[in-house]
């Protein structure tokens, strides 16, 4: 593993994907303190490039114990483009897996190996079932079935299982109807049928974190740049052509995003209370009550996790 450190440059053009997260690393204290003696420390990143291309960074946390505690593994990709194939990613890592292996001296790398292909030949066999690597979708509780009766489908996006809706005849027009924060799909459920009747295909996706989607753990797959990325590879996999993009609310900035990366089978915008982003900062947004602290690292965890300052936001904003 030859590590390297990329230039600020080329990391401000790629989004960090978190792919796995240890938090007990030092549960094996000689696995955690030979990790740092081959990456050379024990708080911080180390980034490699895999055999494939891609640019990884395996990330250490010292939580006061005098080793890593605590590991997260990061693959950067394109910013706003969908990542690359899960195969390849998994091969990467499993190369990861066999170099801490390697280095602690106490696990034997041909373990890691026969249980990788062992796992592989299961995923072989899951690829044959009905929901192509998909988890099964919940079902329905029965007061929501009356008001939002349709099928719940899923694809898998950058990883992640992205529930959406799918009706109407398939030659129509797609319309992509894209919600906001905090909600899901049912925001449009009296949009569906009139757009059937008109002759449209009403596609409705749950963002990744909302409604029937998969809801990651880690805030960091919740950026811009990923529900971008998340929109790019639904586009792509459904094949769409001469789609319009709804959006509302958080469904403007990233429909819009993800229409420009395909804007050669964008055929219409239709944004509804909702903004874009440019240059001008105002004086609420540059002020540092509440705006700027909102994402200050730690000082945003305590303001909004222990003070709460969203839902509290008039009384913090106008004191």
């Amino acid at each position: 593993m030859k590590f390297f450190k990329p230039t600020t440059d080329e990391l401000s053009c790629l989004r960090a994907d978190p792919l796995l997260w240890e938090q007990e690393l030092d549960v094996r204290p000689d696995v955690a303190q030979e990790i740092e003696r081959a990456t050379g420390m024990r708080a911080g990143r180390v980034y490699w490039r895999s055999g494939h291309g891609h640019l990884y960074a395996l990330e250490l946390a010292d939580l006061g114990r005098g080793r890593p505690s605590m590991a997260m593994v990061y693959g950067f990709w394109e910013r706003y483009e969908p990542r690359p194939p899960e195969q390849e990613i998994d091969s990467d890592l499993l190369d990861l897996m066999v170099w801490i292996a390697g280095v602690t001296g106490s696990i034997e790398p041909s373990d890691v190996q026969r249980v990788a292909e062992h796992v592989r030949r299961q995923m072989e066999l899951a690829k044959t079932s009905s929901t192509n690597g998909c988890r099964e979708m919940r079902a329905k509780p029965e007061w929501l079935k009356p008001i939002f009766p349709w099928e719940q489908r899923a694809i898998i996006v950058n990883g992640r299982t992205m529930a959406y809706i799918d009706e109407g005849e398939k030659k129509g027009r797609p319309v992509l109807l894209l919600h906001g924060n905090p909600t899901w799909g049912v925001l449009y459920r009296d949009f569906v049928s009139p757009l059937t009747q008109a002759g449209y295909r009403a596609i409705v996706p749950d963002w990744i974190g909302a409604g029937y989607s998969d809801h990651p753990r880690v805030d960091a797959a919740f950026t811009l740049a990923h529900h971008i990325a998340d929109l790019v590879s639904f586009i792509d996999q459904m094949r769409f052509q001469g789609f319009v993009i709804v959006g509302q609310d958080w469904g403007g900035p990233q429909g819009v995003g993800a229409a420009l990366r395909r804007v050669d089978k964008l055929a219409a915008l239709v944004l509804m209370n909702t903004w874009l982003f440019t240059g001008y900062v105002g004086r609420f947004h540059s002020s540092p009550r509440p705006w700027t602290t909102w994402h200050a690292p730690p000082i945003g965890q305590f303001f909004t996790k222990r003070l709460y300052i969203i839902s509290e936001a008039n009384r913090w904003i106008l004191a």
